[in-house]
């Protein structure tokens, strides 16, 4: 069922929305909604009027088609598509695994390849450096995929750009030995070597870390051919990066138990912690007019190769696009049946959820 009964603070009978994958899995679509709302907030206060009103708006009543035999699919809404909307980036992220899903399970279906999953870095850097700091990844990255040693081995790839930022005004013990829950591997070497430990000022706060996930597809015989070493990979991303450091480069066999490796390499790119920072309005306001300034107009995932073939003939939506369908998302469909009823849910601040109307 779609529905889920409970009585408000007068014993009223009401319908919360109750909305779940197939696994039973439960959609976020009111912790993504309270979100959403936090950004709205922000643009307020930043007098972006427009943005605002568009995120306010967003995902404010939901229509459902509900089936006989239970299964539902959502119908109708209104999506303001801004790219730190987290109802909207949530329904990207949706769209982006399951189409980077369709096209290495097409590709794949004759067995005849092996994938690897590359992460390509550079150093942090500024807020206000942040969008030129992404052409510099760009242009990086055109420059390693045009080389005689990658082209000759790489068949196809697909590109997700990340963006962290850091909020932490203190190393946190979280930070220093690592928090498995959060997927924060332990950096107490680097703390070490800079002399800070739990609790000192975090040198890095503020600070914003661009960079690549990337899944390579490769001929079977690559670990016995063509096989391209990691300090290698490391020596032509430094070239292609022009930096005068040592980026960090990491490239492991591509691994994808119940979907987890696309899922590692298909995420949106920025979390919504990263931005909307809690309890601190001020460090919030200046992260998200920072964000939007960095990722206005970009082409921020990409296809190449045979994944950019296949995504072709299979002619899926441009993940990229403004004006992109985010409705339809992923493979979670109804039965064939024709005849259903409409659900409509509706955001009601009193009760903070999605009520039935």
């Amino acid at each position: 069922m779609i529905k889920n009964s409970t009585l408000d603070k007068n014993n009223q009978d009401i319908d919360v929305l109750e909305d779940k994958t197939k696994s039973g899995k439960i959609r976020p679509w009111r912790e993504k909604k309270l979100k959403s709302l936090e950004l709205s907030g922000s643009y307020q206060r930043l007098e972006l009027e427009n943005k605002f009103l568009d995120v306010h708006r967003c995902g404010e009543t939901l229509s459902f088609k509900r089936f006989a035999d239970g299964s539902k699919k959502l119908d109708n809404v209104y999506f303001c598509k801004k790219r730190l909307c987290s109802v909207c980036a949530w329904r990207r992220e949706l769209k982006m695994f399951s189409q980077v899903s369709k096209v290495i399970d097409s590709v794949n279906s004759e067995n005849q390849y092996r994938y690897l999953f590359l992460t390509l870095t550079c150093k942090n850097v500024s807020g206000a450096d942040l969008r030129g700091q992404i052409d510099v990844l760009i242009k990086a990255f055109d420059r390693l995929f045009k080389r005689k040693a990658i082209k000759s081995v790489v068949r196809g790839w697909f590109r997700a750009l990340e963006v962290t930022h850091d909020v932490n005004r203190v190393i946190t013990k979280e930070m220093y030995n690592g928090c498995r829950k959060k997927h924060l591997k332990a950096k107490k070497g680097y703390y070490d070597s800079l002399g800070l430990g739990i609790g000192d000022d975090n040198s890095n706060f503020d600070m914003y870390h661009p960079h690549f996930h990337i899944i390579l597809v490769v001929d079977k015989g690559y670990f016995h051919h063509d096989y391209i070493k990691q300090e290698i990979w490391t020596s032509l991303w430094k070239d292609s990066l022009n930096c005068d450091y040592t980026p960090v480069v990491h490239i492991e066999t591509f691994k994808n138990k119940a979907g987890k490796g696309v899922s590692e390499a298909a995420k949106y790119t920025v979390k919504d912690n990263d931005y909307l920072v809690k309890n601190d309005p001020v460090l919030t306001d200046k992260t998200v007019i920072e964000l939007d300034t960095a990722l206005h107009h970009r082409r921020l995932i990409a296809f190449g190769g045979i994944l950019k073939d296949e995504h072709k003939r299979l002619n899926l939506d441009d993940l990229n696009n403004e004006k992109i369908d985010l409705i339809h998302v992923d493979d979670d469909s109804v039965s064939g049946e024709v005849n259903y009823i409409l659900e409509n849910y509706k955001w009601n601040i009193g009760y903070s959820n999605y009520v039935r109307v």
